[in-house]
C-alpha cells in the first residue's frame, strides 16, 4: 500500500489534536456494510449520550490509495439520530425481527414496544443491547449500507447536542470487504459431548481475550502514530461473539441454531453449549462458526461427533466363554450390534500373580480371540469390554470376566527361515518360528556336510546364536540346522539348512611384481603364477593407474586365469603403473603386489626443412609441402628482416592449410622465413632451414 492515504488521514486529524475530545471512532465492516460505533456503553452510563443527540456524517470514498485528496473531499453524507417510530424499528430489524422484539418484551403493542426500547435503562434491555440493530435504533451505531467491496471509506462525524453547536468528535475508517480480522484467530475447541434417550449436548470452549487488537495481527491498510497505533479499532471483544451451530443432515451441514456463550468460573473462557432433543439419527456431527455483532463469520471449529445413547441404552459385553484349547486359550462373547459409536473391543489379561500381562484391542465386530501368548501352568484372568467414541455417559464401566489355563499342546513345528552371517571371525545364526507357547527352547546342529550334522549348542531360549568355536577354519564351509523342543521334550524336525564359511583370513601367495615389456604401442604384462604353490588360488586381478596422481582401475572385467595380460590402451607421454592380486576360490583377495611402472616416451616433433617462399601479386606467399603426420594441429610461420637477429611470429595457420600470404612487406627489403610444426598435444617442433626472399 502507498503512504498517501496515511498522509491524508494525518492531514485531516492533525489540526484537531489540540482538542482533547478528538478520537478515531471504532468501526468495522460487515457483509452488509460499514458500522460506525458512535457511542460506547460507558458514555451512556455516565450520561454523556442523549436520545436528542444528532450526528452529521461526512464521507469520502476511494477506489485506490494513490489518489491525492484533502479535507474538502469529505462530503456531507447523512444525518443520524435515535429511531423515531416503530416503523423505523421495522426498517432496522426487519418486520419479522421487530415482531420477535415485541415478543421478547412481553407481546407489547407496537407503540409500547417502541417506547420501552427507546426509553428503558440499558441494564433492563441488556440482552437486546447485544444486537447491533438495537444499537442502531438507539442512535449508538451508524450503519452505512452503500458500500462497495475493495473500496476505502473515511468518515468525519460531528455531534449536535440539544442547545449546543455541532462539534467534531472524530474520524472512522473502513475497507469494503475487510470484515473482522480477529475471527481468523479464534477457533473453539470441542470439549465434551453427551447423549442420552435421543438427546445430545455438546460443549465447545474458547479462551477469552480482552483485547484482540493487541493479540492478533491486524489486517489494516495504514497505520498512524499516536492514534492507538491503528486506524481501525474493533468495537467489540471476544465475549460478544455468538456462534452458528452447523449440524450434518441429509443435505450436508446446515445451520440449526445461533447460541450465545457463558463464562467459566474464572471468567477467562467462553463456553458454547448446544442441546438438542428427539434426535432421530444414530449420530450427530456438528461444528461452530463464530459470528460477531455485525454478522462476520469466522473459521469452523473442531467437529464434534456425538451419539444419543448412554451406557444404559447402548449394548455392552456381559459374559465370556473361556476354553483351554490346543496351543492356547480361546475366548468368545456375543457379537456387538453394528453401531457407529463402537470403536473397538479391549481385552486385558492378568497372570497368576494378578499382574497385568498384555492388552489387546480388536475391531468392534470381533466376537472371539485366541491367545497364544501363554505359559504352561499359568492361570489367566481375562477382562473384555466394548470401547466407545469419546463421549460422557457412553462407557462400559464393568468388563466381562473369565479365567483359563494352558495345558494342551502338540509336537513343535521346526524353525524356518534360518539365516547365517559372519560376525567378525564367528558365525551368527538367526531364525523364525511359529509362535507356540509350548516351546521350551532350541538346539543348533553343525557339520561340514549335510549328512554329518552334530549337536553344537542348546537349549537356546532366544531365536539367535553365535558360533564362536575357535577351531572353525576359513578354508571350509559349515552347514547348520536348528530344531525346536517343547515342555514335553518333543523335538521338531530340522529347519532349513544353511552353509557358510567363517570370515577368517587365509594365508595365500601372491606375485611380488608385474613384468612389463613395451613394443609397438602395446604393453605386454606377466607375473609369477603362484597357483602352483597354493591350489586355493583361482584367478588374478590386475589394476592400472595412469601417471602418479591417477587412481588404480581394474583392467580385467572377468577373472584372469592366466598370469599374463596385453594392454593396448596406451598413449605416448604417460607413465603407467601396474599391480596384481591373487583371488581364492572363496573370493578372498590378497594384498596387491608392489607397483611396476613404465613411461611411454613421446615421438619427436618433425622439423620442417623444406618449404617455398616467393614473390606474388600482393606479397610473399609461403607454401608448405604435404607431411605424413597424423597428429598435426597447426604451423607457426616466423619472419625477420635479413639484418635482424631474432625471428618474430608472423602467423599460425591450421594444419589443413598449406599457403600463407604475407602482405605486410616493403619493396626492396630482404625477408627471412622459417616454419615450425605444432602437434595436437601443443608441442612445437624446432626451426629448420630458412628461406630468404627479396621483395620486388
Amino acid at each position: 500500500m502507498k503512504y498517501i492515504f496515511s498522509l491524508l488521514v494525518l492531514s485531516l486529524i492533525a489540526p484537531l489534536y489540540s482538542q482533547s475530545d478528538t478520537i478515531v471512532i471504532p468501526s468495522v465492516n460487515g457483509p452488509a456494510g460499514n458500522y460506525i460505533y458512535l457511542v460506547n456503553l460507558q458514555d451512556v452510563i455516565d450520561g454523556k449520550s442523549s436520545l436528542d443527540d444528532e450526528y452529521i456524517i461526512e464521507r469520502l470514498e476511494l477506489s485506490t490509495l494513490d489518489t491525492e485528496v484533502n479535507s474538502k473531499d469529505l462530503k456531507s453524507y447523512a444525518k443520524y439520530k435515535t429511531a423515531q417510530s416503530y416503523k423505523e424499528l421495522e426498517s432496522i430489524y426487519g418486520k419479522s425481527g421487530a415482531e420477535d422484539l415485541r415478543k421478547q418484551m412481553g407481546n407489547l403493542s407496537k407503540k409500547e414496544a417502541f417506547s420501552k426500547l427507546i426509553n428503558s435503562p440499558l441494564d433492563s434491555i441488556a440482552f437486546l443491547y447485544g444486537f447491533v440493530e438495537t444499537k442502531i435504533a438507539l442512535g449508538h451505531v451508524y450503519f452505512d449500507d452503500k458500500v462497495k467491496a475493495n473500496y476505502y471509506y473515511m468518515y468525519r462525524v460531528y455531534k449536535k447536542s440539544k442547545d449546543a453547536d455541532k462539534r467534531l468528535i472524530g474520524y472512522a475508517y473502513c475497507y469494503g470487504g475487510a470484515g473482522n480480522y480477529t475471527l481468523d484467530y479464534l477457533k473453539p475447541q470441542w470439549k465434551s459431548a453427551e447423549g442420552k434417550d435421543s438427546m445430545v449436548m455438546v460443549e465447545w470452549v474458547l479462551p477469552m481475550i480482552d483485547s484482540p487488537t493487541d493479540e492478533f495481527e491486524k489486517k489494516n491498510i495504514s497505520t498512524i502514530d499516536g492514534v492507538n497505533n491503528t486506524i481501525q479499532n474493533l468495537p467489540f471483544l471476544t465475549y460478544n461473539l455468538r456462534a452458528r451451530v452447523m449440524v450434518n443432515g441429509p443435505n450436508g451441514f446446515e445451520q440449526e441454531a445461533i447460541i450465545t456463550p457463558t463464562k467459566n468460573e474464572n471468567s477467562d473462557t467462553l463456553i458454547y453449549t448446544y442441546e438438542a432433543a428427539n434426535i432421530g439419527a444414530e449420530q450427530v456431527s456438528s461444528y461452530l462458526l463464530l459470528q460477531d455483532e455485525v454478522y462476520n463469520v469466522g473459521v469452523p471449529s473442531d467437529t464434534a461427533l456425538v451419539f444419543p445413547y448412554d451406557s444404559t441404552t447402548a449394548d455392552i459385553i456381559y459374559s465370556l466363554n473361556v476354553i483351554d484349547t490346543l496351543n492356547g486359550i480361546y475366548i468368545e462373547w456375543n457379537k456387538l450390534p453394528d453401531r457407529p459409536y463402537y470403536t473397538g473391543i479391549e481385552i486385558l489379561k492378568y497372570n497368576s500373580r494378578d499382574e497385568l500381562d498384555t492388552v489387546a484391542i480388536l475391531a468392534p465386530d470381533a466376537k472371539s480371540y485366541l491367545d497364544r501368548s501363554v505359559e504352561v501352568g499359568q492361570y489367566y484372568r481375562y477382562q473384555v469390554k466394548a470401547l466407545f467414541v469419546p463421549q460422557k455417559g457412553l462407557i462400559q464401566r464393568v468388563a466381562a470376566q473369565g479365567t483359563g489355563t494352558f495345558s494342551k499342546f502338540t509336537k513343535p513345528l521346526p524353525p524356518f527361515n534360518l539365516k547365517a552371517s559372519t560376525l567378525d571371525q564367528y558365525i551368527n545364526l538367526e531364525w523364525e518360528v511359529v509362535d507356540e507357547p509350548s516351546i521350551y527352547g532350541y538346539y543348533v546342529y553343525r557339520g561340514t556336510t549335510n549328512k554329518n550334522l552334530e549337536l553344537a549348542a542348546g537349549p537356546i531360549f532366544e531365536k539367535n546364536f553365535t558360533d564362536s568355536l575357535t577351531s572353525l577354519s576359513g578354508r571350509s564351509f559349515y552347514t547348520y540346522a536348528v530344531s525346536s523342543q517343547n515342555y514335553a521334550q518333543d523335538t521338531s524336525q530340522y529347519s532349513n539348512l544353511v552353509s557358510i564359511r567363517p570370515d577368517k583370513s587365509i594365508s595365500t601367495f601372491n606375485a611380488p611384481s608385474v613384468n612389463i615389456y613395451y613394443a609397438n604401442k602395446t604393453m605386454r604384462l606377466d607375473w609369477k603364477d603362484v597357483r602352483a604353490h597354493d591350489n586355493i588360488i583361482e584367478s588374478y586381478i590386475l589394476e592400472r593407474k595412469v601417471n602418479e596422481n591417477g587412481e588404480y582401475v581394474r583392467l580385467n572385467a572377468d577373472a584372469l586365469t592366466k598370469p599374463s595380460y596385453i594392454d593396448e590402451d596406451v598413449v605416448a607421454g604417460n607413465t603407467y603403473y601396474y599391480r596384481v592380486a591373487s583371488v581364492s576360490t572363496y573370493g578372498d583377495i590378497t594384498e596387491f603386489s608392489e607397483a611396476s611402472l613404465y613411461k611411454v616416451q613421446k615421438s619427436k616433433v618433425p622439423t620442417i626443412n623444406k618449404f617455398y617462399a616467393r614473390n606474388v601479386t600482393g606479397g610473399v606467399k609461403t607454401t608448405i609441402p604435404s607431411m605424413n603426420s597424423d597428429s598435426r594441429k597447426a604451423y607457426n610461420i616466423y619472419r625477420k628482416k635479413a639484418e635482424a637477429e631474432d625471428f618474430s611470429l608472423l602467423a599460425s595457420i591450421p594444419a589443413n592449410e598449406s599457403n600463407y600470404l604475407d602482405t605486410n612487406i616493403v619493396k626492396g627489403e630482404y625477408y627471412v622465413y622459417v616454419i615450425t610444426l605444432i602437434l595436437e598435444d601443443n608441442r612445437e617442433g624446432s626451426r629448420g632451414k630458412s628461406v630468404t626472399v627479396r621483395v620486388k
